[in-house]
């Protein structure tokens, strides 16, 4: 076997006897190191509540009003004052006031 397979295969088994002969493997340490970050989340998380529960009940009743005002009826129309006759309407006018019939 070559010499350099031989010290792979070596430090390789070594390595496994040395996680082996700890009280906790690699995996077990990175778990141990993410449960500590997430608890102070956590107890953050439960203060926090009562807040997220009051503010849940105000955006739910701000929806509801916005949903309200979405519902009601369009304004009717408002009444037009009449814009001032056009040339023709005010020569055709003139001609009838001048015929004697």
């Amino acid at each position: 076997m070559p010499e350099l397979k031989r010290e792979h295969i070596f430090n390789a088994l070594n390595r496994l006897a040395m996680e082996i002969d700890t009280n906790r493997t690699w995996v077990e340490s990175v778990g141990e190191v993410v449960m500590r970050l997430t608890d102070p989340i956590d107890d953050i998380n439960k203060k926090l509540a009562p807040a997220k529960k009051l503010f849940d009940k105000i955006l739910k009743r701000l929806g509801e009003s916005r949903d309200e005002k979405e519902a009601l009826p369009a304004p009717e129309e408002q009444k037009r004052i009449e814009g001032p006759s056009t040339a023709k309407e005010d020569a055709a006018n003139d001609l009838e006031d001048e015929i004697p019939f």
